[in-house]
């Protein structure tokens, strides 16, 4: 399932290299998405995770809709919200590793959002350039959406990830202090 993350400063954050930031999961199912509202405020980045192996699995809420559709939904209110016109927007497919796994056995166009690929349905890098592609086409805004293809176990996948969130973060804090700095 999908679950965006926000990124903000907050008195009471964890201090990291660069400062205190505060990371707020706030839960992908639908029935907590009405609680995050009170995380909009002075967001700098937003870190939409979708498992990639999700593309052949419904949600848990709702048998008869896709969670992959689910998050390309959610993404596409989210990259285009009015609270986030000037938010950074980093996307993770995740659980590559599973996901590799589920093409040997079974074909992306097996989800709705998936049935107009027409690359080879057991290549990698074809079906998550597509899936990514789909993800990219779905921001109507000027921003520009960085994508990371992840395993969440593979740690040095993810100290490489965050540095990256760390780098985008701290880039956004300057454009907002200092416009032009670059």
């Amino acid at each position: 399932m999908s679950s965006p993350f926000w990124i903000n400063s907050d008195k009471n954050s964890r201090t990291c290299e660069h400062g205190k930031k505060r990371i707020v999961d706030v839960g992908g199912q639908r029935s907590e998405r009405k609680k995050w509202t009170h995380c909009f405020s002075e967001v700098q980045c937003v870190l939409f995770v979708c498992a990639l192996s999700s593309f052949n699995q419904v949600l848990y809420e709702d048998a008869s809709t896709n969670r992959l559709v689910e998050s390309l939904n959610l993404f596409d209110e989210m990259c285009n919200s009015q609270f986030f016109q000037r938010t950074k927007m980093m996307l993770f497919l995740n659980k590559r590793d599973l996901f590799a796994e589920k093409l040997k056995k079974f074909d992306i166009r097996a989800c709705p959002a998936l049935e107009s690929f027409n690359g080879d349905s057991k290549s990698f890098e074809e079906t998550t350039n597509f899936i990514r592609e789909c993800f990219f086409n779905l921001n109507k805004s000027a921003k520009t959406v960085n994508c990371h293809v992840t395993c969440a176990t593979d740690r040095s996948n993810v100290n490489f990830v965050f540095n990256s969130v760390r780098d985008t973060v701290l880039k956004a804090s300057l454009d907002s202090a200092i416009p032009g700095w670059q």
